[in-house]
């Protein structure tokens, strides 16, 4: 009993650290590498500077310039192809900073160039498990309106002040999955709840 109580602790304890850290990164998704790493890292150093010069965030920029600012892909482990890049800053403050800048604009960041590329929190499993429930409900409703109407921002559903037109082959597995409104500013969108926790987590360390 004792040895079970502590490792319930130890476990307790760890997660709170992770997820401190995740406070304070933000993740982007969809940006392409090169299959050589030292252009992929030179190419994920120019996109995380672009990033946080677009943001126009005086916060993350001083961060960069004092480099204070790192980033890594995730899987390492994994061939490289678009895994998440990770931007780590020294704090939730300028991570938050950073991510308002980006989202205060109208439209997709220039230096994401892939139509499925976009910007949002790093995740806990939690969180992941209900951003995929957001998304299917987001693309069910969609579908059911016969335009984009609803999008996804980090985990929760918001509703588009100004409808669009659905993509083409709208609605497959892929359009699900990539379905997000992480590039959309706020005054295009209003928080429509976050869906229920039913769904199955998984890692995102």
């Amino acid at each position: 009993m004792a040895r079970e109580v502590y490792e319930a602790c130890t476990k307790a304890v760890m997660d709170k650290n992770e997820y401190a850290d995740k406070e304070t990164r933000a993740l982007v998704i969809g940006s392409t590498e090169s299959k050589v790493p030292a252009e992929s890292l030179k190419k994920d150093e120019e996109l995380v500077a672009s990033l946080i010069d677009y943001s126009e965030s005086e916060a993350a920029k001083k961060a960069l310039a004092d480099g204070k600012v790192t980033h890594h892909r995730h899987l390492i482990d994994r061939p490289a192809h678009k895994r998440p890049l990770k931007i780590k800053f020294e704090s939730k403050d300028i991570r938050d900073s950073f991510l308002k800048g980006i989202r205060s604009k109208k439209g997709r960041p220039p230096p994401l160039v892939s139509p499925s590329s976009f910007v949002r929190i790093d995740l806990t499993p939690t969180q992941l498990a209900l951003e995929r429930e957001a998304r299917q409900e987001a693309v069910k409703k969609n579908l059911e309106a016969g335009h984009l109407l609803y999008g996804v921002r980090d985990f929760s559903l918001i509703t588009y002040k100004h409808p669009r037109a659905l993509p083409p082959n709208y609605g497959t597995p892929r359009e699900s999955r990539y379905l997000s409104a992480a590039d959309i500013p706020s005054t295009d969108a209003s928080s429509s709840g976050a869906p229920s926790t039913t769904a199955s987590t998984a890692s995102s360390t």
